[in-house]
């Protein structure tokens, strides 16, 4: 998402996930619009350490307050590596 930082990237990636499985239960959509922006607003304390933890892993934090387009190809990376790792994505 180019208008997000690199923080909020990651952030929004794993509530994404989270509200997709609140919609797959037929929730309506505005339903998972407004789950979707809560979960990515207040962020709880666990979410927050572990966002940190994998941004650390993945050397992102020094960058994290930056968008997608300030970023070098390799950052960029860094950073694409972190939201699959956050999301628990296979990584091949």
């Amino acid at each position: 998402y180019p208008h997000l930082s690199v923080r909020d990237n990651l952030a929004f990636g794993a509530a994404e996930r989270r509200a997709g499985a609140i919609a797959a239960r037929g929730k309506s959509a505005l339903a998972w619009r407004h789950r979707l922006r809560s979960l990515c607003e207040g962020r709880s304390a666990t979410a927050n350490r572990r966002l940190e933890r994998i941004a650390d892993r993945w050397e992102c934090r020094e960058f994290w307050h930056r968008r997608p387009q300030e970023l070098s190809a390799g950052q960029r990376q860094r950073a694409s590596l972190a939201r699959a790792a956050l999301r628990r994505a296979p990584v091949c």
